[in-house]
This record gives structure tokens, C-alpha cells and sequence, in this order.
């Protein structure tokens, strides 16, 4: 193939200086020899593609096989496009979960970084809100605690002999 397309190409230039040279010496004779190489140049390509077609059909296995083979072949090609579509669906799931996680990071970055602004912008500010942070943190945690502490209601004694319950050392 590759030596049939170079003598193509040899003769194709050997055919321009010819074409040059009739050019210069003859005006109406170069148009009919330029026909007639033009013709000789077609059929040398159909040639060539006639001889690729029947190596193609001797090389190629999908052209020897039966019909039978061929429904075959088609079904396991769509069996395997069905898996590639099933694999991109995947993808592309995991593609828009990935681009959501990283668009919600990004943003919680962006929300950090404007608080760290804020406060490098108005740093007494910041000063201030901390110590009245803390000031509301100790109070809540002495109410919890406080809360907690509170004396749980013990019901009166008035009806009950309390000697009696006692154990009686001196009775003796």
C-alpha cells in the first residue's frame, strides 16, 4: 500500500513539472494533456481503493463472519454500552455530589474568613463581644449549676413519734 502511494505521489509530481513545462510551451495542447493525466491519476486511485477494500475485507473479521454472528456481536455490543451508560451514571452522581461537598466546604471557608476579616477590621470590638461571651457563659453555667442546687421539699414530721423509732439504751 504505502509503495503504491508513493509512486502515486512520485508520478503526481513528475505530472507538475510536465503540466509546468507544456504549460510555457504550449497554451490549448496543456489543457488536454492535463485531461488526460487527471484521468490517468482517477483511475490509479480507484485502483488503489478498490485494493484496500479487498484487503480490508480479507483483514477485517466482522465481513467473514454469518448473520448469526452478527446478532450476537450486536447484543454484546449493547450489553456493553448499557454497562458503559450504567458506569457514567455513576460518575456523574459522584461528579455532582463531589461538586456539592466542595461548594459547601468552600462556602463554610468563606464565612471563616470573613469572621477573621470582621474581627482583624474591628479588633476592640472583638475584644469587647469575647469578654461579654464569657461574662454570659459564667452566668448560665452559675444558673445551671444554681438550678441544680435547689433544696428539694422534705415533707413535715408532725404525726410521728420519733422516740419510739429510736432504740431504748437507757431502759436497761
Amino acid at each position: 500500500m504505502e509503495i503504491e502511494d508513493r509512486t502515486a505521489k512520485v508520478e503526481l509530481s513528475e505530472d507538475r513539472m510536465i503540466n509546468q513545462e507544456t504549460k510555457e510551451n504550449h497554451g490549448e495542447d496543456c489543457q488536454l494533456e492535463e485531461s488526460r493525466k487527471l484521468s490517468k491519476l482517477l483511475t490509479q486511485l480507484e485502483s488503489l481503493e478498490k485494493a484496500m477494500r479487498s484487503d480490508c475485507s480479507t483483514k477485517c473479521s466482522c465481513r467473514a463472519r454469518s448473520h448469526g454472528a452478527k446478532e450476537t456481536n450486536i447484543e454484546g455490543i449493547t450489553k456493553e454500552l448499557r454497562s458503559v451508560k450504567k458506569q457514567n451514571r455513576i460518575t456523574h452522581c459522584l461528579l455532582a455530589v463531589m461538586i456539592v461537598v466542595t461548594a459547601a466546604w468552600q462556602m463554610s471557608e468563606v464565612s471563616l474568613l470573613l469572621a477573621a476579616k470582621d474581627k482583624l477590621c474591628h479588633p476592640l470590638r472583638a475584644v469587647g463581644y469575647a469578654f461579654k461571651n464569657a461574662i454570659k457563659r459564667r452566668m448560665k453555667k452559675l444558673e445551671l449549676e444554681g438550678a441544680s442546687l435547689t433544696p428539694i421539699g422534705v415533707p413535715p414530721v408532725t404525726g410521728m413519734d420519733l422516740p419510739s423509732l429510736a432504740p431504748n439504751y437507757g431502759e436497761q
